[in-house]
């Protein structure tokens, strides 16, 4: 069986790429950093995620309403804590 070197060079080509292409990535971080908050506040900073602002416009989608309490790992409610809802 006669070896065709241009293929052989190519084959060998493909398997040395991969590995040093993926030895140079970076890991995702496991949670990125944040909260990010916008450099201006938007002039809506109501609580309502369904109305945007003065024109009273609704957000497309479905509404969900969410209610519950926050609770410690004790079971025991967490008086005074503040929850961001991000969209």
């Amino acid at each position: 069986m006669l070896v065709d070197r241009r293929k052989l060079f190519t084959f060998c080509g493909s398997l040395i790429i991969p590995s040093i292409s993926f030895g140079s990535l970076i890991r995702t971080p496991w949670q990125g950093e944040g909260p990010f908050y916008p450099d201006t506040i938007p002039k809506d900073t109501d609580n309502d995620l369904v109305k945007n602002g003065e024109n009273s416009v609704e957000a497309g989608g479905k509404i969900l309403i969410l209610n519950g309490i926050l609770v410690n790992t004790d079971s025991h409610p967490v008086n005074q804590a503040s929850i961001e809802i991000w969209q």
